[in-house]
């Protein structure tokens, strides 16, 4: 099965700026438990109603609304723990900027406020640009930060973290866009059966192109960096064979 590409993205970006693996790793911890907690919760009845996910009964399934409610809630504790540890950095300004950015990508402005817009009827009228802006709210800006964090982590300049930022955008939406590509036509909870994807929006001929053309323009953004970018690049053409 394919697996989000969150904390991956964090320890990758990490070695572009020889960091500590340990620390990259307890901020790549941080962002998947955010990331457990979003779909923990998208999952629920209320939300997407899905039963099962990577083929295993869904928390709420296999657990209860409540318990899988709070669990959620535990991990998304769990994530801003991590993050404020001496152990993740010992400059609070760093720690505190990992606080702020994972809070933008999984608050109103990010991962929830993306959600929200989903809730909404969206309907068969919908463009390119409304599923492109609800798409990165909901899972874009968690790959944003889980990108920019390494530069975080390592005290990258202004411009080496905003190209990561632009990488992680482009190939964000190509990872969506492969994801909806293969979603098509697997049986799913009434409620996602409705909804828009980048595939009702561009087709199933064109969505596959439009990811290739994003994935290389994702590429191109780490011309800026010298070395270690083998693990994104890797990234890059694994996203290329998606639709193979």
């Amino acid at each position: 099965r394919r697996v989000h590409p969150n904390g991956f993205l964090v320890c990758a970006s990490a070695q572009l700026f020889s960091v500590d693996p340990v620390r990259a790793l307890r901020v790549a911890a941080a962002v998947e438990c955010a990331f457990a907690c979003s779909t923990i919760h998208d999952d629920l009845p209320c939300m997407d109603d899905i039963g099962d996910r990577w083929e295993q009964p869904s928390v709420h399934v296999k657990f209860g609304e409540a318990t899988a409610t709070l669990a959620g809630d535990a991990l998304s504790a769990l994530a801003f723990e991590l993050l404020a540890s001496e152990s993740t950095h010992e400059d609070p300004s760093v720690r505190c900027q990992l606080i702020a950015g994972l809070s933008e990508a999984v608050g109103g402005h990010g991962a929830v406020g993306g959600q929200i817009h989903e809730l909404l009827p969206i309907g068969s009228e919908a463009d390119i640009g409304e599923i492109t802006r609800l798409q990165q709210m909901k899972t874009g800006a968690l790959l944003a930060f889980s990108s920019e964090a390494g530069g975080i982590l390592g005290h990258a300049t202004r411009g080496s973290r905003h190209a990561l930022r632009a990488f992680a955008h482009d190939l964000g939406l190509a990872w969506q866009i492969m994801s909806d590509v293969q979603a098509e036509g697997r049986k799913g909870s009434e409620k996602l059966d409705k909804k828009a994807s980048f595939v009702t929006v561009l087709g199933p001929d064109r969505a596959p192109i439009q990811a290739r053309i994003l994935a290389h323009q994702a590429a191109e953004h780490l011309d800026l960096f010298d070395e270690n970018t083998e693990y994104l690049t890797n990234l890059v053409d694994y996203i290329l064979t998606l639709d193979r």
